[in-house]
């Protein structure tokens, strides 16, 4: 659960620099969304981004319902 939990924090972060990253380029800042979205360009990585937030979501709620939240 806590693997899955800090994935979703990678997935959240890059969903919440998507936004920003022209400006952040043109200040000379060079996060990693930032330099992910250089190589692969906004928009793939938008849906990247989506897609492995989803994924992880899906795997917290099943490995919620196997495991519990008791451990």
């Amino acid at each position: 659960m806590t693997v899955l939990a800090a994935l979703l924090g990678v997935g959240a972060h890059f969903l919440r620099a998507l936004p920003g990253l022209v400006a952040d380029h043109e200040d000379g800042w060079r996060s990693l969304p930032l330099r992910v979205a250089l190589r692969t360009g906004a928009t793939r990585l938008l849906i990247i981004s989506l897609a492995w937030t989803a994924l992880v979501v899906a795997g917290l709620l099943v490995t919620g319902d196997l495991v519990g939240l008791s451990q």
